[in-house]
């Protein structure tokens, strides 16, 4: 397994313990896109998970920056 990471900002600058994680084998692609045009951006994740069998499920993972 290969976790995905989402790192939240602060206003004390970087801490890697501000994150959000995801199960998974891999993040396929990571799109900044500003969804509800709020002027801010949204992040949209299409995330692979493991092969079961002869079927790979996928998700996509929408986090709206309110």
């Amino acid at each position: 397994h290969v976790p995905v990471y989402i790192f939240l900002n602060s206003e004390n600058g970087f801490d890697p313990q501000r994150r959000i994680e995801f199960p998974g084998h891999s993040a396929g692609t990571l799109i900044p896109v500003d969804i509800n045009d709020d002027g801010w951006p949204d992040i949209l994740l299409l995330q692979n998970a493991e092969l079961t069998g002869k079927k790979q499920k996928t998700f996509i993972l929408l986090f709206r920056n309110t």
